[in-house]
């Protein structure tokens, strides 16, 4: 597939996935309320398991592939500080900021990756997905189901920043690989 189509494709799963966002805001609270009084404590329970489940995956993906060192250091912290996320966020909707902005950050990297060196292109990613995470507060604060929070712009912006860390780990080309003797 040639690099522009690849762009435009991207591109093209960044804006409907933003949009599923911003469209379903108004709508999201009378949901996830039902759920709590269907699920009760299993509401909870389920949005860990799926972050869980997420992490479990990139793990595999991150063991079957060839990964330096300092690769697995980075992406052991980064579970680390999303296992930290599952604990200290008692709102299970929060838990929920983790994966969806992670999963931005990814395709907001893949959008950009055709053209951009890989500095830049991690810093024009961090600052997209920050600006789309601040401006998902902005339009709730506009919506009177919901609240526009700083802690959540907060959220958005530190789920997107690892979730772009993961995806810079796995998507970069290492030199040696941990089943190397070194």
């Amino acid at each position: 597939m040639n690099l522009k189509r690849a762009c435009r494709i991207s591109t093209f799963f960044v804006i409907g996935y933003v949009s599923v966002i911003y469209l379903t805001l108004p709508v999201m609270r009378p949901v996830l309320n039902y759920l709590k009084a269907q699920l009760g404590a299993r509401f909870s329970l389920l949005t860990d398991i799926a972050l869980i489940a997420v992490m479990a995956g990139l793990a595999i993906i991150l063991v079957k592939s060839k990964v330096t060192w300092k690769q697995c250091i980075w992406a052991l912290i980064v579970f680390c500080l999303y296992g930290y996320g599952l604990k200290v966020l008692t709102i299970p909707e929060e838990r929920i900021h983790l994966l969806e902005y992670g999963f931005l950050s990814y395709l907001v990297f893949k959008m950009y990756r055709s053209e951009q060196l890989p500095l830049s292109l991690f810093w024009q990613s961090f600052l997209t997905v920050s600006f789309l995470g601040t401006l998902d507060e902005i339009i709730q604060y506009f919506i009177p189901s919901r609240v526009g929070d700083v802690r959540d712009i907060i959220l958005n912006i530190v789920s997107g920043l690892l979730g772009l860390v993961l995806t810079v780990i796995l998507t970069q080309k290492p030199t040696k690989n941990l089943s190397k003797n070194t």
